[in-house]
């Protein structure tokens, strides 16, 4: 009488357990392998967006029985975005960057346009991105704001070397804070007018003064 012994074979599979992300990448295929064989370790999938657990279960060498190996996705919820404030035309800040952390991969966020002294946001002031894994950036752009400034004239006295406020030739004029003024003179019979310098336009209060001398004859 004679008799043989045969080497038993099991399956090793491989699942996913938990929340699958929409487009994961297959599980590696089931295999077949004899008893005390060495199982080779599987690859490790990558998911944009996600964190793998690593395959729970594997073996280096095949036991006597089916071996069933799994893992699991995590959503990241370990990314950030920014938010840069910028003169319009330049990267120059007119107010330091936001950074905001703990964002969720995939979900919106929604960031509005902030005041910034002596500046006007444009266009669009309102921005919507969907967080990725990097490059998630917000961008405003702002312009001088303008405000009014005013001119005022005075003519030299007759009687003395001061001089009047020319009332009704006072002007009210527009310019963007930061700028410098448009002021000019004007042409008064038997005045000259002194040389001035024009000024930069602050929030409120500006104000050019030119002043007139009596021509002598």
């Amino acid at each position: 009488v004679t008799g043989s012994w045969t080497i038993n074979s099991h399956k090793v599979t491989y699942s996913y357990t938990g929340d699958v992300p929409e487009g994961a990448p297959a599980v590696p295929e089931e295999k077949t392998y004899e008893y005390g064989a060495t199982v080779p370790a599987a690859t490790v999938p990558t998911m944009e967006g996600y964190t793998f657990s690593g395959w729970t279960g594997e073996v280096e060498t095949m036991p006597d029985e089916d071996v069933t190996v799994t893992g699991t996705w995590e959503i990241r919820s370990d990314l950030s975005y920014t938010v840069h404030y910028y003169e319009d035309g330049t990267t120059n800040k007119v107010a330091e960057d936001k950074v905001v952390t703990n964002q969720t991969f995939g979900t919106e966020v929604k960031e509005e346009a902030i005041e910034v002294e002596g500046y006007t946001a444009k266009d669009p002031t309102s921005q919507t991105i969907t967080i990725a894994v990097e490059d998630n950036e917000i961008t405003f752009y702002y312009e001088k704001a303008e405000v009014e400034y005013t001119v005022e004239h005075y003519q030299q006295n007759i009687d003395d070397d001061d001089y009047t406020l020319v009332t009704a030739d006072t002007e009210t004029l527009k310019g963007k804070i930061g700028e410098d003024t448009a002021a000019a003179a004007k042409t008064y019979e038997g005045f000259t007018a002194q040389t001035f310098e024009q000024v930069k336009i602050e929030e409120e209060g500006t104000v050019v003064k030119i002043y007139y001398n009596r021509n002598t004859y």
